[in-house]
Order: structure tokens, then C-alpha cells, then sequence
């Protein structure tokens, strides 16, 4: 029982060390990200929060019980394929109910809003999603982020569909709650995602949005070690989903040892090209892709107290893959 005992305080003490080790790591390296990068590089990546809201996130749910909506990212070229997922996802959101839509950044390409009064917004958001008849929440991209980036969460000001309140925010919605990222913020994000989780309240079903892949088989293979590593260490265990973009794909993450499923939908506007590096799943062990499509789409969600399932769709509106979780 003695050697028990010591065991089970060997145990604890190295979970302890292992935590502050993780805490000073993450301190030193935001500190060097501080130093070297500075207060200007975190306004013009929008990593400075307003300190409140510009505006509300009302949000009614058809059926408070249930969920339903669809994320899509990398929408903003203005160009067909744009245009013809727009359509697809108003039909099935039209046949199978959206309670509203995540855009999941480079919201408008190349390089952003270069001011408020930008054309581009009403171009390559506003016209496109307003026939949608449903809210649109919005997270910045790498592209959105090289002109004025908090000329994005303005333009929440009277718009009729876009909705994004701060450079990060969180809204509820049913069963679920959900934590939009600014992920042009490194290792900041993350680190303000574990505040903001211990700070509210508990749901079924936890869900992070942000534009950068955490893991990825294709073209940019993921976030860095370090965001990775941290993630790991002090979220995978209580995020259900973290969905993204940034990989101009669409794939479905899983593994046994996380509570994390990873679930990317890149394909709003753009698609990899015959120049781009043929996607690698060897990059994700031990992780595993049950489902990866290299052309336009999005993903469409329905989610309950005990359940949540989601289903991929190609730009044509055809049915490619769907899995269901348990809580």
C-alpha cells in the first residue's frame, strides 16, 4: 500500500511539473512573440480585442433543442465557384434548416478591407450571403488580416447578415457553445481559449472555430509544433470540435485518444490547384482521415444534447460523407 501511495505522488508531482512546464513555455514564448513582433503587429493582425463587443450576437434557434448550421471557409475570391457553393448551401440549408452559417476566413481575398467603405465587402460577402436570409459569424483569416481588420467586425454594424463582434468572441447556441478565434494571433489564441472556456459556463457540446488548421494532411500541414503541442497538453481534452479552414479542402480528423475531432472546410471559393502538393495522411499519425475531398463544398451540422453529426457536401450539392458522435 506504502509503494502504492508513493506511486500515486510520483504521479501527481510529475503532472504538476509537466503543467508548469507548460505554463513557463508558453509565457517565454509569448513574451518572444511580444518582444519581437510588438504592439504594432498585434493591432495589424487584430490580436487586441475591443473591450466590448461592437455589437450583439442575438441569436433565435428554430428548435432550441437541436442545432443546425454550416461552415464554410476561404469563400471571399468573388469568383463561380463562390457563387455556385453559395447557392448549394442555401438549398440545403433551405431543406435541412440552418439556424445560421460560419464563415471560416479569408473572407475577402487578396488582402482584405483596406478600409470600412471597402467595395470588396459588399462584393464578396454581403451579395453573396444575404440571399441566405440567416446570420453569418465570421473569423479572420491571413488574408483579412493584411488590410484594416477590425474594418471586418465594423461592418457588423447594420448588415443584415454578417455578424462579427469582436476580433474573438463566444455566443451559445442550444446545446452548444462556441468560441471564434483569431488564430493570425499564434499561441495567443489558444491561450485565450483555455480563459475563456474555464470562464463560461459548461454545454453539452463545445465547439472552436478559428482559420488555421491545427492539423492537416494537406498543402500546409497545420499549425505550428508549438500551437500543437500546447493544444494537446491543455485542450484536446475539453473542445469537441475545432473546425477551420485555411486548407482549400474539405476533411474529417479523428483520434481514439482525444476528445477532439478536427474537421476542416476550406472549400468556399477556392480549391487546391495542380500546382499544389498532393495531400500527405502520413503528416497525421497517430491521428486518422476517414474523409478528404480536394474540391468545393462545406460542411453542414446537427447537433443535440446527445448527439452531433455533421455531413459534407460538394459544391454540386451531392452528399459525401456524414458521421455521427455520441455524447
Amino acid at each position: 500500500m506504502a509503494r502504492y501511495h508513493r506511486r500515486t505522488r510520483r504521479r501527481l508531482h510529475l503532472r504538476r511539473g509537466v503543467a508548469l512546464l507548460a505554463l513557463l513555455l508558453v509565457v517565454l514564448a509569448a513574451g518572444a512573440w511580444l518582444g519581437l513582433w510588438g504592439r504594432e503587429a498585434l493591432v495589424d493582425k487584430g490580436c487586441l480585442a475591443l473591450p466590448e463587443e461592437a455589437t450583439a450576437a442575438p441569436l433565435a434557434l428554430e428548435d432550441p433543442a437541436h442545432v443546425r448550421f454550416a461552415a464554410l471557409g476561404d469563400t471571399g475570391k468573388g469568383e463561380p465557384l463562390q457563387w455556385q457553393v453559395a447557392d448549394t448551401l442555401q438549398r440545403v440549408c433551405d431543406e435541412r434548416g440552418c439556424d445560421f452559417v460560419l464563415l471560416l476566413g479569408d473572407n475577402v481575398y487578396p488582402s482584405g478591407l483596406s478600409s470600412l467603405m471597402d467595395e470588396a465587402f459588399q462584393e464578396k460577402v454581403e451579395a453573396v450571403y444575404a440571399p441566405l436570409h440567416r446570420p453569418v459569424y465570421g473569423v479572420l483569416g491571413n488574408h483579412d488580416v493584411k488590410g484594416d481588420t477590425m474594418a471586418q467586425v465594423y461592418r457588423s454594424l447594420g448588415s443584415s447578415v454578417w455578424r462579427m463582434p469582436n476580433v474573438h468572441y463566444t455566443f451559445r447556441a442550444g446545446p452548444l457553445r462556441l468560441f471564434a478565434l483569431n488564430t493570425n494571433c499564434g499561441l495567443l489564441a489558444y491561450t485565450g481559449l483555455k480563459a475563456d472556456l474555464e470562464r463560461e459556463a459548461p454545454a453539452p457540446w463545445t465547439l472552436a472555430l478559428g482559420h488555421h488548421t491545427l492539423v492537416s494532411s494537406g498543402a500546409k500541414a497545420g499549425e505550428s509544433s508549438l500551437q500543437r503541442w500546447y493544444w494537446n497538453l491543455t485542450l484536446a481534452q475539453d473542445v469537441d470540435i475545432y473546425l477551420s479552414g485555411h486548407e482549400h479542402l474539405l476533411a474529417h480528423i479523428d483520434s481514439q485518444e482525444q476528445r477532439t475531432d478536427y474537421i476542416i472546410s476550406g472549400g468556399g471559393g477556392d480549391v487546391y490547384s495542380k500546382n499544389n502538393p498532393t495531400p500527405d495522411a502520413g503528416r497525421l499519425k497517430p491521428l486518422t482521415q476517414p474523409f478528404m475531398h480536394t474540391q468545393g463544398g462545406f460542411v453542414w451540422f446537427e447537433i443535440s444534447a446527445d448527439t452531433a453529426r455533421w455531413t459534407f457536401f460538394d459544391a454540386a450539392g451531392t452528399e459525401l460523407y456524414t458521421h455521427k458522435r455520441q455524447r
